[in-house]
């Protein structure tokens, strides 16, 4: 499986998309505390399968590790309107680059 390029020395793969209500942008360490926020609502739990339980300190580790993952890209929905606090998130996981396919 080949890596995301080294955001030292190159250009990262992970998009801006620009829709007419939302932008979808790489999530980063700032969004943590609105994803924790959402791990702790029963309904998106519930919507989503998920049945772990979070804490914030697990959700930075998290947005930290993806930031460099080689399988996955994450991105933070926010306003299109500048308003940039993430409001939800598109996951691509499960990426095989030789067969440019994912989940």
């Amino acid at each position: 499986m080949a890596a995301l390029p080294d955001p030292e020395t190159s250009v990262d793969l992970r998009p801006v998309l620009l829709g007419r209500q939302v932008r979808l942008r790489p999530a980063t360490p700032a969004d943590a505390r609105a994803m924790w926020a959402a791990t702790q609502e029963p309904e998106s739990n519930r919507l989503s399968g998920t049945t772990a339980s979070f804490t914030l300190a697990r959700v930075r580790a998290h947005l930290r590790r993806i930031a460099t993952a080689s399988d996955r890209v994450d991105l933070a929905i926010t306003r299109h309107d500048g308003d940039d606090t993430w409001i939800g998130e598109a996951v691509l996981n499960q990426i095989d680059w030789a067969q440019r396919c994912a989940n």
